[in-house]
């Protein structure tokens, strides 16, 4: 591994040791010569949270105030599942993500990407209008599945099969997805024993 420059400097001040004419400053330099192996090298930026712009993931017609925020793990599988965790009532993206801190561990361990879908303002999601239980209508439901959409097309080629967590938290939007017709091009089911254990097997 390539020592970091301010390593590499102090290796530089060990060598001047040897041929400091000053015995005085000698036990100095080599304290800190010595200090050098010890120093860690920065790692490297973990995953967070990340909000996507609205302009990247959506499209026409949908409604506003609902935003998208992903957590993609630093390694992700070959072929990583999608995980939506849709806030209950009152909630929101990031509250989402904290209160799924096991299901997040499980994904920097597994790799798979997962969705935090956010209704911005609003009380609770809109499960039960004409256009949220009809396909593509433009309703919440529409833009959750564009969140999918999105995230398959930048990181699954081709795609896996999206999974969504059996909570009670978003249960009523959650149902709304899967129950109206969506064509995404996949099953809503994940197939894998990692996912019949983490999301149910339904």
């Amino acid at each position: 591994m390539t020592p970091s420059r301010p390593t590499s400097l102090l290796r530089a001040m060990a060598a001047d040791v040897a041929g400091a004419r000053s015995r005085r400053n000698a036990p100095v330099l080599a304290a800190i010569a010595a200090l050098a192996v010890f120093l860690p090298v920065a790692p490297a930026r973990a995953a967070s949270l990340q909000k996507v712009n609205t302009s990247e993931w959506s499209v026409a017609g949908l409604p506003s105030y609902v935003s998208m925020y992903i957590y993609v793990p630093d390694q992700r599988a070959a072929k990583p599942p999608i995980v939506v965790g849709p806030h209950h009532c009152q909630g929101n993206g990031p509250g989402t993500f904290n209160e799924m801190s096991s299901l997040v561990s499980i994904a920097n361990r597994t790799g798979f990407i997962m969705i935090f879908p956010e209704a911005t303002g609003q009380n609770c999601w809109d499960a039960g209008s004409t256009r949220s239980l009809k396909h593509d209508a433009g309703g919440d439901t529409h833009a959750i599945v564009q969140m999918v959409r999105y995230t398959l097309s930048r990181y699954l080629r081709p795609p896996a099969a999206p999974c969504r967590p059996f909570r009670r938290h978003g249960v009523s939007v959650t149902d709304a997805i899967v129950q109206a017709p969506l064509s995404v091009g996949l099953q809503w089911r994940a197939k894998s024993p990692l996912f019949r254990k983490t999301c149910g097997s339904g």
